[in-house]
């Protein structure tokens, strides 16, 4: 895995990249119950597709299993 984020840092400074980052794939608790309440009150507007994707937003493994 080293090899491949190396590889990327590499690619991004040619592209002309300032600064590049990596993280884990989780979601904290308190980001789940406002991610919920933000839906709950529909400030998501028409986008229903972020209600209908609520379990791939807060789990991102679910769209990519292979993340560590």
């Amino acid at each position: 895995m080293h090899d491949l984020k190396e590889k990327i840092k590499q690619k991004s400074r040619e592209l002309g990249f300032d600064s590049i980052g990596f993280t884990k794939p989780n979601v904290d608790n308190q980001t789940k119950r406002e991610f919920k309440k933000f839906l709950k009150r529909n400030y998501h507007g028409e986008m229903k597709w972020l209600e209908r994707h609520y379990q791939k937003k807060i789990n991102p493994k679910m769209i990519w299993n292979e993340v560590e």
